[in-house]
């Protein structure tokens, strides 16, 4: 849980798991109102400092309890009565709506700007995220690159063990590829089995060859998918700013044909791109 907590004594409590003894923890099991008073038997203690009057009642959504709101106070005589829990109900009504609300508001953006398969950025929210990091670059007089990942014969593992392996295998390797970044490195699903992987900050160029033999290592280990072994391998195509060009449709381009290039060479490498090329060519 994540308590929000206001009053002029104590500190906001620490987080609760659900089975905890907790009276707010209580409230939200039972989704029942909860009423502790200096004459009611059991532990007063619920968030923060110990209570002589204490008043829980659920968040109710419609896909269930998702909380708790709670009053409390430290004077015999300011008990709570029937007329303050229609109060506080009407008040948690009002609250649940708002934050059901907000959750539907925050998903909603989510799901826009992700792969609803492997929950990577799509191609929209990669091409912002690539674009800022540009600026941020050039302002900083800082290195980094992209990386277009392509799977080897991945129609193949379709056509011979399913669409259902064909996810399984691409949800692995999305998880793969966060495990071979940073936190402050994005990597993108922006279709089919295309991937893009973009690294902030290098000290040095030659970092980004060590990633993509990381990634390329990584990708080619064996994958155990609903009882299959699948063996698959990457092509790698690998563009730098600013050695490469300063703005992001030259960066995808010329890490697209980079890619390409390892993959007529046969695949499973990485191929660092030339740079710009004549028309035709």
């Amino acid at each position: 849980s994540f308590p929000y907590h206001v009053g002029e004594y104590g500190q906001a409590p620490t987080p609760q798991t659900l089975d905890s003894p907790d009276l707010s923890a209580q409230v939200v099991r039972t989704g029942q109102v909860l009423l502790r008073t200096p004459d009611t038997a059991g532990d007063h203690a619920a968030v923060g400092r110990d209570s002589l009057n204490w008043l829980g009642v659920p968040l109710n959504a419609k896909k269930g309890v998702i909380g708790a709101l709670v009053v409390k106070n430290d004077r015999a005589e300011a008990r709570y009565a029937q007329k303050d829990v229609e109060l506080l109900q009407f008040v948690s009504t009002q609250a649940a709506t708002a934050i059901e609300r907000k959750q539907m508001e925050i998903w909603l953006q989510h799901i826009a700007r992700h792969d609803p398969l492997t929950d990577l950025p799509n191609r929209e929210l990669f091409y912002d995220r690539l674009q800022t990091a540009l600026l941020g670059a050039k302002r900083n007089q800082t290195l980094l690159s992209l990386l277009n990942i392509d799977l080897d014969r991945f129609k193949q593992v379709n056509d011979t063990l399913g669409h259902p392996v064909g996810d399984l295998l691409l949800q692995e390797v999305a998880r793969r590829l966060k495990q071979c970044v940073r936190e402050s490195d994005t990597v993108g699903r922006v279709g089919g089995d295309e991937f893009l992987v973009l690294l902030h900050d290098l000290p040095l160029p030659e970092d980004a060859m060590i990633v993509a033999e990381k990634i390329r290592v990584a990708l080619g280990q064996r994958y155990d998918l609903a009882d299959q072994r699948v063996h698959i391998s990457p092509s790698i195509g690998v563009a730098l700013y600013p050695g490469h060009g300063d703005d992001y449709k030259q960066l995808i381009r010329y890490a697209d044909e980079a890619m390409y290039d390892a993959k007529k060479n046969g695949g499973n490498r990485f191929q660092v791109t030339s740079g710009p090329r004549a028309s035709g060519v």
